[in-house]
C-alpha cells in the first residue's frame, strides 16, 4: 500500500496479491504518485486501487485478469479486461 505522497511505482510485476476484500495489487491512499510500466494481474480483488487521494498518474500499465476490477478509483470502476482509462478527480490518464 502506498500511503506516502510523491511515490513512483515503475517496472514491477504484481501477481496473486491479497486474499480478502479491499486487497489490491497496487493500492494507493496518498497524493501525487505515478504508477507506470507495471504488470498487475490475477489479484484477488483489484489490480490497481486508488482511494482517498488526488493527482495520481496511472499510465502504460498492463492490468488484466484481476478478480473484480482491473482499475478502481473508489468511485468509478472498470470491469476486468477493459482498457485502463478513467479520468476523474484524483486520477489522470495520459496518452
Amino acid at each position: 500500500m502506498v500511503s506516502t505522497d510523491g511515490v513512483t511505482i515503475e517496472d514491477i510485476r504484481v501477481i496473486n496479491a491479497g486474499n480478502s476484500t479491499g486487497d489490491a495489487g497496487i493500492k494507493v491512499i496518498s497524493d501525487n504518485n505515478t504508477i507506470t510500466d507495471n504488470e498487475v494481474s490475477k489479484n484477488d480483488w483489484a489490480g490497481i486501487f486508488i482511494d482517498s487521494s488526488r493527482n495520481n498518474t496511472v499510465v502504460t500499465n498492463v492490468v488484466r485478469g484481476n478478480l473484480l476490477w482491473d482499475l478502481s478509483s473508489g468511485r468509478q470502476r472498470q470491469p476486468p479486461q477493459s482498457e485502463q482509462a478513467i479520468r476523474e478527480r484524483g486520477l489522470r490518464r495520459l496518452r
